[in-house]
């Protein structure tokens, strides 16, 4: 997957999380799980000598199935839940299986939100009012990508993304950017 092919060749300016390295552990362990607890019906189903026996076999792999279908859809939103950022805009991956890619022209302004489960998650606010929390910058997630709990204290005692204020930074050299020369 190349990053920066968002809406064709740009730049990349930003990409959180920075690594995905940390989901190697989780993954080989579902794998591993899943493996054994999903051997034990099949075994179960295929030793049965009566009804009852295959009954409860087939129940029990109808459970892991659903448990595990719904554990791999967490891991993959989880993969890849992200922000990026190029010279064309924003693009955000979030829940469910969600792509929202924005302009830099339809972005009035970047903000950190302040109040609610999301607190200290980057924002990005529209020219028509909407408001786009991103949750790849939320506080619970930035700390599994290497930012400690310090690095959230922003200007006035805030609560406050680094990656908000590089947001925030990527939206301001857009703006002068785009601005006439006079």
């Amino acid at each position: 997957m190349k990053l920066a092919e968002v809406w064709g060749p740009s730049r990349v300016l930003l990409a959180y999380p920075r690594t995905r390295l940390l989901f190697a552990l989780p993954i080989a362990a579902v794998v591993l799980v899943a493996s054994f607890s999903l051997a034990f019906p099949t075994v179960l189903i295929a030793a049965a000598e009566t009804r009852a026996t295959a009954a409860v076999g087939i129940g029990l792999l109808a459970f892991f199935v659903a448990l595990y279908s719904a554990l791999t859809l967490l891991l993959l939103d989880s993969f890849r839940t992200s922000v990026l950022a190029t010279d064309h805009g924003v693009e955000v991956r979030q829940f469910p299986l969600r792509t929202r890619r924005v302009a830099w022209s339809e972005i009035d302004h970047v903000d950190a939100q302040q109040t609610g489960y999301r607190t200290g998650a980057s924002v990005l606010v529209l020219t028509t009012g909407e408001r786009i929390v991103c949750l790849a910058t939320d506080p619970r997630r930035a700390v599994h990508n290497g930012y400690g709990l310090r690095s959230f204290q922003g200007p006035g005692g805030r609560i406050f993304s680094p990656t908000t204020a590089e947001l925030i930074d990527c939206h301001r050299r857009w703006i002068s950017a785009a601005r006439p020369r006079s």
